[in-house]
């Protein structure tokens, strides 16, 4: 029974990355309140965080989908098909999750822009851009990870053994390691 709980599973894996980006937006929010706020003690704290987030969703987001589109949603694809079950809803969830991965890219590059704008000083910034880019990406994300912990992940979790998701760990830490090295 150790062994088992021990045995690191996929679906924790992107649940890490999901859970960690929600907790990111709502730096962000509190970095945004600070610029309005015009708290010359805290901007230079709020605009190091803010590069750190930055960095971090720019690295690691498509970290991430490549994480799920070449690992999680095949094989469970694969395992409904292996078990006859109607895989219509879940294949038509993947697809979307994929296009929905293109539209973050896109809502991503205008946030990416004054997330180094209030890098940059003396940058003129408009804080009301700032916040609809903050929004955008935040309700883009937050919908997206609903779509896919709600019907694609729970369906992992249904249809794929224990080992199979240790599987899908090792599968996403061993593509991970391929690409550093």
């Amino acid at each position: 029974m150790e062994e088992r709980a021990s045995k690191p599973n996929g679906i924790a894996v992107l649940m890490e990355f999901h859970n960690t980006v929600r907790e990111k937006l709502k730096e962000l929010r509190a970095i945004e309140q600070i610029l309005v706020e015009r708290d010359l003690s805290l901007q230079h704290d709020a605009v190091a965080k803010a590069s750190e987030i930055a960095e971090y969703l720019q690295y690691r987001t498509p970290e991430h989908e490549k994480d799920e589109t070449q690992t999680l949603f095949p094989k469970v694809l694969e395992k409904l098909a292996q078990l006859g079950e109607d895989e219509t809803m879940v294949a038509q969830s993947v697809t979307l999750a994929c296009d929905e991965h293109t539209g973050f890219r896109e809502l991503w590059s205008q946030l990416q822009h004054w997330l180094w704008m209030i890098t940059t000083p003396d940058a003129l910034v408009s804080l009301e851009d700032f916040h609809f880019a903050i929004g955008a990406v935040e309700r883009h994300m937050l919908l997206h990870f609903q779509r896919e912990e709600q019907l694609i992940f729970r369906t992992a979790a249904k249809v794929l053994s224990h080992d199979e998701l240790s599987e899908v760990a090792q599968a996403i830490y061993d593509r991970r390691a391929a690409d550093i090295g």
